[in-house]
């Protein structure tokens, strides 16, 4: 791929790719938007993100990585390729029971250690309080050691030389709620090198990141953007002169869930194999069955929901030989949108499974607030 930054930006490039975002940490700190982020990964089941670089001029998408994550969100492996295609190295990580990173170890593709490092907690309130980094033959390198406010935000970090000596400081600013606002980044005499402003929407997603020079002007910026469920699906680069020149797109899998005695049809928790074996097809081949109308509930859009119960033509409250409606399944998963799409539609909320239980029912099982609010009629936003 062509080179998308002259030298005078591949610092803050490097030092964007430090930003919050779960691909990229490279700290094992945590603030409100990481603690944010692993909480999505673990109510939407992430299983797997795969991350590609993007052309601009072509559109042409390259695999860069991808990054693994057990059922509580966390990142357990990371495999990094080559433009070609090839791997170039993999990295593994620990965890303490409550979430707190142990290791980060970094491996090349014949599985030899390459580099590695290790998190240090307060044992009082379990904060990170150093961080130390090795080389391949575990020789001690650097260490970060970090600072809290009275509110436990992460207001600073040094990096330290292996002599205890200031290689560069960081210092973080917060808003109320715990969001990171700015960064300010200072080299070994503590002059102030490069900051960095961060901005949000009103569902609290990082939508942009603003890099500036120790003259306060712009060098360059990143910007987010997310799907309805709040998972991020490009960040794109842009230069001093505001002309985008990277970007990166994100795809996801979901573990699959394991049904409960009484969750409800077995046909929607292994929708694909069951709607697949009763398709009715459109001109086009897509399966427009109810019971593909149901199975997609789980994380089907609100176009998509009105596309299929147009082309099939069939009762919004078709139930399933188990009861199921698209609404009891929408409400089950979580999936506010189409619970709002359906009920906008008609679908009555008082229907009933086999077991006896309603779509309340089920978002009440299920823990899903802005699902109980939208089925008690208290909106959902």
């Amino acid at each position: 791929m062509k080179r998308i930054f002259s030298k005078k930006y591949i610092l803050p490039l490097l030092l964007m790719l430090t930003l919050p975002v779960f691909l990229n940490d490279t700290a094992a700190a945590k603030d409100k938007t990481k603690e944010r982020e692993i909480k999505i990964f673990k109510d939407s089941r992430i299983s797997e993100v795969t991350e590609f670089d993007v052309d601009i001029s072509t559109g042409e998408r390259v695999k860069k990585s991808v990054s693994v994550f057990d059922k509580n969100g966390l990142k357990k492996e990371v495999s990094e390729f080559k433009t070609t295609g090839a791997l170039e190295k993999r990295v593994e990580y620990t965890y303490e029971t409550d979430s707190n990173e142990l290791t980060c170890k970094d491996y090349n593709i014949d599985g030899l250690l390459l580099s590695s490092r290790e998190s240090h907690y307060n044992n009082k309130d379990k904060k990170l309080s150093k961080e130390a980094f090795f080389n391949a033959k575990n020789v001690l390198l650097k260490v970060r050691t970090y600072t809290y406010d009275e509110k436990q935000n992460p207001v600073e970090h040094r990096m330290l030389d292996k002599d205890g000596k200031l290689m560069m400081k960081t210092a973080n600013s917060f808003n109320e709620e715990g969001f990171k606002t700015g960064t300010s980044l200072y080299g070994a005499d503590e002059k102030l090198t490069a900051k960095w402003e961060y901005k949000y929407d009103e569902n609290k997603n990082l939508t942009e990141a603003v890099s500036y020079d120790k003259d306060n002007k712009m060098t360059g910026k990143w910007v987010y953007e997310y799907d309805k469920k709040k998972l991020l699906t490009s960040l794109t680069g842009f230069n001093s002169k505001n002309a985008a020149t990277l970007s990166k797109k994100y795809e996801y899998e979901r573990f699959k869930i394991e049904p409960k005695p009484d969750a409800g049809p077995r046909e929607v928790m292994t929708f694909r194999s069951h709607a697949e074996a009763s398709a009715m097809r459109s001109e086009t081949g897509e399966d427009i069955s109810p019971q593909n109308f149901i199975a997609s509930a789980e994380y089907g859009t609100p176009d998509e929901l009105a596309q299929k119960l147009e082309a099939g033509k069939f009762d919004i409250n078709y139930q399933s030989e188990s009861g199921w409606t698209a609404l009891i399944a929408a409400s089950f998963f979580g999936n506010a949108d189409a619970v709002e799409f359906l009920l906008s539609r008609g679908a009555n909320m008082n229907l009933k499974d086999t077991n006896g239980k309603t779509a309340l029912d089920h978002a009440r099982m299920s823990q899903h607030k802005q699902v109980i609010k939208l089925l008690t009629g208290g909106g959902g936003k």
